[in-house]
């Protein structure tokens, strides 16, 4: 099985840290930031060739 990492858009990225500067809040957990800008490790479960 291989491994690879869906990362968010730079646009993206930078609107998240816009609104949580606009917040004005604690920063929430990690696995909580990364569902929300859909970062995530995908695993590919075709055999390779």
């Amino acid at each position: 099985m291989e491994t690879t990492i869906k990362a968010p858009t730079k646009e993206t990225v930078r609107l998240y840290m816009q609104q949580r500067q606009a917040e004005r809040r604690p920063p929430p957990d990690l696995q909580s930031i990364r569902r929300q800008l859909g970062w995530e490790l995908v695993t590919n479960r075709s055999p390779k060739r």
